[in-house]
């Protein structure tokens, strides 16, 4: 097989894709014995191991490499990456305007929120972001109100937690083209 990579550009655009075309992240409880083992997402995945519910996608960043960056990522193995700072409303501006449109970069960042006292009790352990998926609730559905399950284009396991009464839950997840 030849090889071949990714332009900057491509990763860009398809950048782009992800942002217009995610519409929600679902929330999993850790279905596994050992709290502290998770295991490896798996790319056969058609959704989360236990889902419990979805929040629409409350913000969309595009994160740029950046010496005096103020922004980090902890990946699923531990490692720290940084440091980025946001896209500015310009920088996005030119990106959409080229054709096709582009996103700033290839690092795209979504951001979704638990409404306090909508999952009391529940443990977040695990996250999807959801393409094409559909609810009957504007803020937070639970599974019975998920009308079309999309398709979880990235899966990702998160320390477990418990979530209490009267809190908002906000999770950012981000993806490298």
């Amino acid at each position: 097989m030849p090889n071949g990579l990714i332009t900057d550009l491509g990763k860009r655009a398809t950048a782009y894709i992800y942002a217009e075309a995610v519409t929600h992240g679902a929330f999993g409880r850790p279905a596994w014995p050992d709290l502290f083992s998770p295991p490896a997402e798996r790319y056969s995945a058609t959704a989360l191991l236990d889902e419990f519910g979805r929040a629409p996608v409350r913000a969309v960043r595009y994160l740029l490499e950046d010496p005096a960056g103020t922004v980090y990522y902890r990946q699923p193995d531990g490692v720290v990456e940084g440091p980025y700072r946001y896209a500015t409303v310009a920088e996005e501006a030119a990106g959409a305007a080229h054709v096709p449109p582009v996103a700033p970069s290839g690092f795209v960042e979504f951001e979704f929120a638990i409404p306090a006292n909508a999952a009391i009790g529940e443990v977040v352990g695990e996250i999807a972001l959801v393409m094409g998926g559909a609810t009957s609730a504007p803020e937070w559905a639970t599974p019975a109100q998920v009308t079309a399950a999309g398709v979880p284009i990235y899966l990702i396991t998160v320390p477990a937690k418990a979530i209490e009464a009267n809190e908002e839950i906000v999770r950012r997840v981000a993806i490298r083209v």
